[in-house]
């Protein structure tokens, strides 16, 4: 009995030296990540402008945003931007909350300085693709609108022209036609440069609704690899496995008493 009790000890003596092993080793082939974080406002609800042009279900504008800042488009820009300037980065993560009119990029890397810049990168160049894509045909409506206004004025130009050139005495008709025409074509004008006015307006509101709200900070500690909870884990999981051993040990060992106390009976 005292050797099958000394030989469990010793079993779950065993395992939990060997867990703990375990734990270290495996603590030594885990990377040492540090992290930093980047929070941007998609949405701005003071922005009256923005407001009034309309808005994505809260619900649905977190999560639509998240996938435009996890597409290709995004990555490829930032890591060219982080390659050209010898930053490395283990990876980034996107998340936000669809209570919240932000989302955050949080980014790995073995250096605390590279975290920084790395989130700071990503955000940006996410602010910058996000920006173009809803000012972008705005801007260009707007543009087209200053064609018009360009040919209109070209065309009141003429009409002037014709005018300095008329003789009042004899074309007087032709005159206050004209002058009637020139006015048409001044109202014009005006109404179509108010209109591009507007439409660059609301391009530029649309824009503002993505800004970096919260700046990347230079880590003081790391997230990986986390030693006291690897070592916790591998002592819990050592002293799991003695004690089953134990109890296996414990039961083998009843098995043969009884085994051998039959065999004496008899």
């Amino acid at each position: 009995m005292v050797r099958n009790v000394i030989i469990g000890l010793v079993l779950l003596i065993i395992c939990t030296g060997l867990g703990v092993l375990g734990a270290v080793i495996y603590t030594g082939t885990q990377k040492t990540l540090y992290t930093s974080k980047v929070v941007v406002r998609v949405y701005d609800p003071t922005n009256v402008t923005s407001s009034t042009a309309g808005r994505v279900d809260p619900a649905r504008l977190v999560p639509l945003e998240v996938s435009y800042a996890q597409s290709r488009q995004v990555s490829d820009l930032a890591e060219a931007a982080l390659k050209a300037n010898n930053t490395t980065y283990d990876h980034v993560t996107w998340t936000g909350a669809a209570d919240q009119d932000a989302i955050s990029v949080t980014c790995f890397a073995a250096h605390p300085a590279a975290t920084v810049t790395c989130a700071e990168e990503f955000a940006s160049d996410y602010i910058r693709i996000r920006r173009g894509d809803v000012s972008t045909p705005l801007v260009a409506t707007a543009k087209s609108t200053d064609g018009q206004i360009d040919k209109l004025r070209k065309d009141a130009s003429v009409v002037q022209s014709s005018i300095a050139g008329a003789d009042p005495t004899r074309a007087a008709d032709a005159i206050r036609a004209a002058l009637a025409q020139q006015a048409a074509i001044l109202d014009q004008i005006t109404t179509l440069t108010q209109q591009a006015n507007l439409t660059r307006q609301q391009a530029a509101s649309l824009a503002a609704n993505f800004d970096i709200v919260q700046h990347a900070a230079v880590p003081t500690s790391k997230v990986s690899p986390t030693g006291s909870r690897n070592l916790t884990l591998g002592l819990l999981a050592g002293l799991a496995l003695g004690v089953a051993l134990l109890l296996v040990w414990q039961q083998i060992g009843s098995v043969l008493r009884a085994q051998h106390t039959a065999s004496g009976t008899n």
